[in-house]
């Protein structure tokens, strides 16, 4: 299957040459030459790999609920969008976290593995945070 991009760039109309071209290309269109469709591409400056806290989050909240459903709610997302999320970090991790039995949801061994760990993770990234935001203010101060 041949894909051609086209990308612009806003400054100057000017084609760009690849797909990270700079912040001010602009993704304009995708066009497959094959008979068959070729799915969605990355727009132009996404971030490509690399795990997020707010993924150990959405799975936090998956384990504390055994619900996807009631876990977005949590979360401030839709369901299948905390679903895609999940998915994303067993990609990453390379397993499932999640069986399903009719209608309840149990952790596999991974995610019983993973869970207290990620747990660990975001408490210390919390902890920096607030480490940081403390500096800042105290910099900020004014000094006699």
């Amino acid at each position: 299957m041949t894909r051609q991009r086209v990308f612009r760039n806003r400054a100057n109309g000017a084609a760009a040459d690849d797909l990270w071209s700079g912040p001010l290309a602009e993704w304009v269109a995708v066009r497959c030459t094959a008979g068959r469709g070729c799915g969605r591409e990355r727009a132009a400056g996404r971030r490509r790999g690399g795990m997020e806290l707010r993924l150990f989050r959405y799975f936090l909240a998956a384990c504390d609920t055994l619900n996807y459903g009631r876990a977005a709610a949590l979360c401030g997302v839709s369901q299948p969008a905390l679903t895609r999320a999940i998915q994303k970090l067993e990609g990453e991790f390379g397993g499932a976290f999640f069986r399903r039995k009719g209608n309840r949801m149990q952790l596999t061994a991974l995610g019983r593995l993973l869970r207290p760990r990620l747990q660990k993770v975001l408490e210390n990234a919390d902890a920096a945070k607030v480490t940081a935001d403390a500096f800042a203010a105290s910099a900020k101060a004014p000094r006699d």
